[in-house]
């Protein structure tokens, strides 16, 4: 296993923490949970995968991302009420699974010899979709926007 490898599975942990936590926040069932930590884990790779035509799209080709997601959501509720202490960790490690999956998502598009203008919006529409698909179905408005937005008025 290689570093961007190790730094892959990484990122998709903290998604899956952060898809399973804002789920544990809108009271979610487990089933909703579980379905909520998927999406944000790897919904932007899936995106990447199928814009670039790569099927079956990279978490299909093993079982070690359904391991890692299911893991991280196991670990939010297990875990619930340290995971909701760490909210400014969890905004973080957020922020480093972004970093990490938009590397990640580059590297993938210039592979497939993409124009790097454009690799760079593959990069980061595999870091960003997932949470935007997770704030979508939980209602939620992103920490970023609004922040941003307050500071406009």
């Amino acid at each position: 296993m290689n570093f961007i490898e190790v730094f892959d599975y990484i990122g998709t942990l903290v998604f899956a923490i952060s898809g399973t936590h804002t789920a544990a926040n809108k009271r979610l069932d487990f089933f909703g949970a579980t379905v909520i930590g998927f999406v944000t884990a790897v919904g932007g790779g899936t995106l990447r995968d199928m814009m670039l035509g790569d099927t079956p799209v990279a978490w299909m080709r093993t079982i070690n991302y359904f391991i890692v997601i299911v893991a991280g959501i196991l670990i939010t509720i297990a875990f619930s009420r340290q995971v909701m202490k760490l909210r400014r960790t969890l905004f973080l490690f957020d922020t480093i699974g972004i970093a990490i999956f938009t590397i990640i998502g580059l590297n993938k598009a210039l592979s497939f010899e993409i124009h790097p203008p454009l690799a760079i919006i593959m990069g980061v529409t595999t870091a960003v979709v997932g949470g935007i698909i997770r704030d979508t179905l939980t209602n939620e408005v992103p920490f970023w926007s609004s922040s941003v937005s307050g500071s406009l008025q």
